[in-house]
């Protein structure tokens, strides 16, 4: 009888060793399956969308652009006014505009961003508002010029 023992324990022993390489292996590569699958979902979602999904990514070929812009001082800061036009094809929303200051040297001292609320259409010219400046206690950074510029925008 000893034997009979001795045989079902080698058995068991081999089969759970199987087992264990079994899913030792499977948990591996899914893993692996799963990494690789993941990195080519992010890689994906990096990449344009195509246009089919109605999707479109803002570039400086947009049709988006400055009409105008002009500054004036207010309390503690300043402000940029400025026309936005839509001369492409496509509907734009949430276009971001950024006011760079710059010093009389020409070196970069501060930065203000605004946003373009609602949709501008093809054809249409909205208004943007970029407030810099602080409050008594922390008034704008002294600057010489500035620049405007339209940075991104969302198209569904």
């Amino acid at each position: 009888m000893n034997d009979f023992f001795k045989k079902i324990l080698n058995g068991f022993g081999t089969g759970l060793g199987f087992v264990v390489a079994v899913v030792a292996v499977i948990y591996f590569s899914t893993g692996v399956l799963i990494k690789k699958v993941t990195e080519d979902a992010y890689a994906a979602a990096e990449e344009e969308m195509p246009e089919s999904f109605g999707y479109k990514q803002y570039s400086s070929d947009s049709g988006l652009v400055v009409k105008s812009h002009h500054e004036r001082e207010i309390e503690h800061g300043m402000e940029v006014l400025a026309e936005i036009e839509n001369s492409g094809d496509t509907t734009w929303s949430s276009v971001s505009v950024e006011v760079e200051l710059f010093d009389s040297d020409g070196h970069f001292v501060d930065e203000c961003t605004s946003y373009l609320r609602g949709r501008i259409a093809p054809g249409e010219t909205k208004n943007v508002k970029i407030k810099c400046g602080g409050c008594k206690d922390s008034p704008l950074t002294a600057y010489d010029s500035y620049t405007l510029a339209i940075i991104d925008a969302s198209s569904f």
